[in-house]
């Protein structure tokens, strides 16, 4: 969750304590608002922390500071903070800190923290039971977050896009003049949101979703300590040979009959619905590729990326052309494609090449006994193809198979 921490916070703050914030002053009610917010956000103040020291502020769901007992600890110091403060204030000061609005911050406080660690369990992982070596989650591993899709078509999103227009209702209701216009544009997210969430959920539970790479049933974000995120690395174990060159081919093929054995969403970006659904991660025959190297931690963007900025004199963060277009190119020009045999080596990338153009018609990869790894237009899910099948499809075009 990234925007929904405070609306969350100020949501179940305002329904658990709602009989005790209503014998507050107004003044007294905004300010516990405002707070509530505030202290359902402060988990991720951990970031800037992190930022200042060695550890690398992705990692901070995985640090103490984003633990149960950490908070617990924080909620018992503003306890023992708040009675100091009370016995040296004056009298002014002694008013405002009446012991109603005392006790309904301590567990605003206590309630806005642990709703954050909450969120941050509910789709995603992070070590909340610290100092126990457990990456806990409660729905991540069935709706965990596909590798090719953004953020935005996630449940994730749908959910905090629905906890928002909660939040903004409760503000309208409690702060706000009556006025229609506004009534009805958060009803209306609502219906969006509501909507969203269903359909975001469906496609998430359709395709292949495989964001993070684990060993020994431990997460990895950064293999080799050198403080960028592996998907971002073009060398993730640091061995001098970058993650297209030193995946392990047996890993690649067992990984493309996972996936490709799955029945899984696929797209092939000719229509409308085919555009939406690759939106949402569904399988193409690039991705495949791109997704089998990911499942053994050796992300291949980061090497194409780096090979087109430099081929190209790209100054900037991304890439003009295609991954599947900068793949072929990269092999190319080191020599390592060669007119498919009569043998299938597997674990190797092909090419379908229209010979008089270099444009790509398609590519995939070899997997064991004469099959191989391919989407194709026909195809209504992911499915294993044979090289018969292939050459009978692409007649016309040569194939270029990876040395």
């Amino acid at each position: 969750m990234f925007i929904a921490h405070g609306p969350l916070s100020y949501i179940l703050n305002e329904s658990i304590q709602k009989k005790r914030i209503l014998k507050l002053t107004k003044g007294e009610q905004l300010a516990i608002a405002l707070l509530s917010f505030f202290f359902g956000i402060l988990p991720d103040f951990d970031i800037f922390v992190l930022s200042m020291g060695d550890t690398p502020p992705f990692q901070h769901h995985h640090v103490f500071t984003h633990s149960i007992l950490f908070w617990i600890l924080a909620w018992v110091l503003l306890r023992l903070g708040l009675i100091l403060l009370k016995r040296v204030a004056n009298t002014n000061l002694k008013n405002i800190l009446n012991r109603n609005f005392v006790n309904i911050l301590q567990y605003s406080f206590l309630i806005g923290v642990m709703s954050h660690l909450f969120a941050d369990i509910l789709l995603s992982y992070s070590r909340v039971l610290f100092p126990l070596n457990l990456e806990v989650t409660l729905l991540g591993g069935v709706l965990s977050r596909s590798y090719f899709r953004e953020y935005i078509f996630t449940t994730g999103a749908a959910l905090e896009l629905l906890i928002i227009a909660l939040f903004l209702l409760l503000i309208y209701r409690k702060y706000l003049e009556r006025n229609i216009y506004i009534k009805y544009a958060i009803y209306t997210l609502f219906v969006i949101s509501t909507f969203f969430l269903f359909f975001n959920t469906y496609m998430g539970l359709k395709t292949y979703n495989m964001a993070i790479y684990r060993e020994e049933g431990k997460i990895i974000y950064d293999a080799d300590f050198d403080s960028l995120i592996d998907y971002k690395d073009p060398d993730t174990d640091n061995s001098g040979r970058n993650n297209l060159l030193d995946a392990n081919r047996e890993e690649l093929v067992k990984n493309a009959y996972e996936i490709l054995d799955g029945g899984y969403m696929i797209s092939s970006r000719n229509s409308l619905l085919g555009n939406i659904k690759y939106k949402y991660g569904a399988m193409t025959s690039y991705r495949l590729i791109s997704q089998v190297y990911f499942n053994q931690n050796k992300a291949i963007e980061p090497v194409l990326k780096q090979f087109s900025q430099k081929k190209n004199d790209i100054k900037g963060y991304s890439v003009k052309d295609s991954y599947e277009d900068i793949l072929y190119q990269y092999l190319n020009e080191r020599n390592s494609l060669r007119r498919l045999g009569p043998k299938l080596v597997p674990g190797k990338i092909f090419f379908i090449v229209d010979t008089k153009t270099e444009e790509i018609v398609n590519l995939g990869l070899t997997l064991d006994n004469q099959e191989v790894g391919i989407v194709l237009k026909k195809d209504k899910e992911t499915m294993v193809h044979t090289l018969e099948e292939i050459s009978k499809i692409y007649p016309e075009y040569e194939i270029k198979v990876q040395r």
